[in-house]
């Protein structure tokens, strides 16, 4: 009997798993340091990735060379609207959830 309760939990674990990555309130430039981090934190995975890519295949892969551009343009999106919203006493609500699922091709 243990062994099906510890396989159906071990099933339910492996459907997904969901968590905040952040969830709160900041001021304009505790909110502008996260957001900007994290996107610039993925562009340099993404770039490094492409740059593994040339370096092992001998070209770039276009589908990190779209993504690249499209994270650069929500970037810039993201530092505009922090920039023109920010104020002494503004605050922005910051949600970001990363969910994880299993995907057989």
């Amino acid at each position: 009997m243990a062994n099906k309760t510890q396989n159906q939990q071990k099933s339910a674990h492996l459907q997904g798993v969901e968590i905040d990555l952040i969830n709160g309130s900041y001021n304009s430039a505790e909110g502008a340091e996260i957001v900007c981090h994290l996107l610039d934190e993925k562009l340099k995975f993404l770039q490094i990735r492409n740059f593994s890519e040339q370096v092992r295949f001998g070209e770039q892969d276009s589908e990190i060379i779209q993504r690249i551009e499209d994270l650069k343009i929500a970037s810039q999106k993201v530092r505009e609207f922090l920039h023109a919203a920010a104020g002494d006493d503004t605050q922005f609500k910051i949600e970001s959830k990363i969910t994880i699922t299993l995907s057989k091709p």
